[in-house]
Parts: C-alpha cells; structure tokens; sequence
C-alpha cells in the first residue's frame, strides 16, 4: 500500500442527508433574508440617488452665485 490516504477514500461510502422539513425551512428563511436585503440594499440606492443629486444641485447653485459676483 504505497498510498493509504487514497486507499481510505475508495473504500468510503458516498452518502447523502435526507431532506427533511427542517432543511426546507432553513432555505426558506435564508430566501427570506435575502430577498429582506435586496430590498434594503435597493431601498439604499435610492437614498443615495436622491442625495447626491440633492447635493449636485446645491453645488450648481452655490457656483452660479460664485461667477455672477465676479461679473
């Protein structure tokens, strides 16, 4: 046996959990958080939007009253 590590995992046996209600219910929470955080985040880009273009606004403003008191 020159390599043992491999001769373990040819003797292992592939299995798989059940799906059980409670596999089901974790999904369906973890579905939940993210649709949760999608909302959030794009709740937040909008925040976002509005207030640089609030800002942007401002901005003009304050540079028009700058160049009309040099003239």
């Amino acid at each position: 046996m020159p390599f043992p590590f491999f001769s373990f995992l040819l003797t292992e046996d592939l299995k798989f959990e059940p799906i059980t209600a409670e596999s089901l219910r974790a999904e369906k929470g973890f579905g939940k958080a993210t649709k949760k955080q999608q909302k959030e985040l794009e709740a937040m880009r909008k925040r976002h939007h509005k207030e640089r273009i609030l800002i942007q606004k401002q901005q003009c403003v304050a540079i028009e009253k700058l160049v009309k008191g040099k003239q």
